[in-house]
């Protein structure tokens, strides 16, 4: 099925199964968009690897993604962090992504924000240990040529983002530590 706007799930829940189940963490089972369910029905039907959904809506004290019914955060099992940012950045109804390397299990934010708003710098994000949030494109991303530590240092200036010396630390060793896999993966599959 598919949805051009934001469609409660209510009544629609026996068209994802036996993959999904409005018993998991969705929050508001009725009112979470559909268009994010079927994304990542089709995700697993795709991967042939299972969903975990963390946290669907969540009310909040400041309006969110998650208090407007828009967002999950779930991880893929068995797939690398990189290898789910990659994949789930394929569907559409993602317009905002973040990466989470650090929770218990590695995993993303996925939000049905407007799609207008998909290509601002804080549509895409890779979060710290710390919960600092680093802006994650592809622009920003073809900019590192060697110097990780430096891309990330005018990446951060650029987006008006302060960071003291030991996230900054992290930052650059996360993000080399992504890259090296990442590269190491595509070696194996040669």
């Amino acid at each position: 099925m598919r949805f051009n706007k934001y469609t409660p799930m209510s009544g629609l829940w026996h068209h994802v199964k036996p993959h999904f189940s409005p018993l998991e963490a969705w929050g508001d089972k009725d009112r979470i968009d559909a268009r994010i369910v079927f994304a990542l029905f089709d995700i697993r039907e795709h991967s042939g690897r299972k969903i975990v959904i963390n946290c669907g809506y969540e009310p909040r004290s400041k309006p969110s993604w998650h208090s407007s019914y828009l967002a999950v955060d779930f991880h893929i099992d068995g797939l690398h962090v990189c290898d789910q940012y990659l994949l789930c950045s394929r569907y559409d109804v993602f317009n905002g992504l973040g990466v989470y390397p650090y929770w218990n299990n590695p995993g993303l934010h996925g939000d049905s924000r407007p799609h207008t708003l998909r290509h601002r710098p804080e549509a895409r994000w890779i979060s710290t240990s710390a919960g600092v949030y680093a802006p994650l494109t592809w622009k920003d991303l073809s900019q590192i040529n060697g110097d990780g530590k430096q891309w990330l240092l005018d990446l951060l200036e650029k987006h008006s983002i302060k960071a003291s010396s030991n996230i900054i630390s992290e930052l650059t060793q996360t993000v080399d530590r992504i890259a090296k896999e990442a590269y190491e993966k595509g070696k194996k599959r040669k």
